[in-house]
């Protein structure tokens, strides 16, 4: 292996579901990682009035990651809690880059924006977003991130952008399609040209890989259900591997 390439694992939408995060620890516990990426929606919660942020479970939950000895970097989705989009969630070994820019190589940084949108099919509204009731308000946020003009960015997400096959739910068959992607984050990605890497969740049913011009869209599915990814990348994306367990 290049030794500028590194080697991510990517997780989303776990809800909860400590049986798949075990299983997942025991099937990779012998690769190597450069870097964990956590991709929201650790909890299950609705953001009542009166509602518990659940932050016992989201580190028993969380821990075993840690046994892959490398940076965890996570952002937050639209279940998680409140402590997690106002980085009040910490941590050993884990960095919250929700609205934050990192560099994690010389000529590599990762550029994180956690929560979501509103979802729509034909009819209407399907889903509320949160904290976002609108991707305007998304784009507000989007376009305060600082996004280097050198180097190559990876933009870490837990929506996908609207052009993406990846960002459509078609659980209720093709003719009641819900779209839940950003419509303001395609613009960033065709935008930014050295944006080469997007990885996102969100979307159970929109596991995969698309490119958007120079950019490849990664939704690396629910652990919820076993699904998780693994992506090497040096300066651009070599392989990206989605696993079922």
């Amino acid at each position: 292996m290049q030794n500028y390439q590194k080697v991510i694992l990517c997780a989303s939408d776990l809800h909860l579901n400590f049986e798949t995060v075990q299983l997942l620890i025991e099937k990779e516990k012998n690769q190597q990682f450069d870097a964990v990426f956590l991709l929201g929606d650790f909890l299950n919660l609705q953001h009542q009035q009166g509602e518990d942020s659940e932050l016992d479970n989201l580190r028993k939950l969380l821990s075993p990651f840690k046994c892959f000895g490398c940076p965890i970097y996570f952002i937050p989705g639209n279940h998680d809690s409140d402590e997690l989009l106002q980085d009040k969630f910490i941590e050993e070994g884990f960095i919250n880059i929700h609205k934050k820019s990192l560099q994690i190589r010389d000529d590599l940084w990762i550029v994180g924006l956690g929560g979501s949108i509103p979802g729509y099919n034909q009819k209407g509204l399907i889903w509320q977003g949160y904290p976002y009731q609108s991707d305007k308000e998304y784009q507000e946020d989007l376009e305060k991130l600082i996004i280097p003009e050198e180097g190559k960015i990876i933009l870490i997400t837990h929506i996908g952008p609207a052009l993406s096959q990846t960002t459509i739910s078609s659980e209720n068959g093709w003719d009641d399609v819900i779209k839940s992607g950003s419509d303001s984050q395609s613009n960033l990605i065709k935008n930014k040209q050295n944006i080469i890497l997007n990885v996102h969740g969100h979307t159970h049913d929109g596991v995969g890989s698309r490119m958007m011009n120079q950019c490849k869209v990664v939704n690396v599915g629910p652990l919820l259900y076993g699904n998780y990814s693994i992506i090497r990348i040096s300066n651009k994306v070599d392989k990206i591997e989605h696993i079922f367990i």
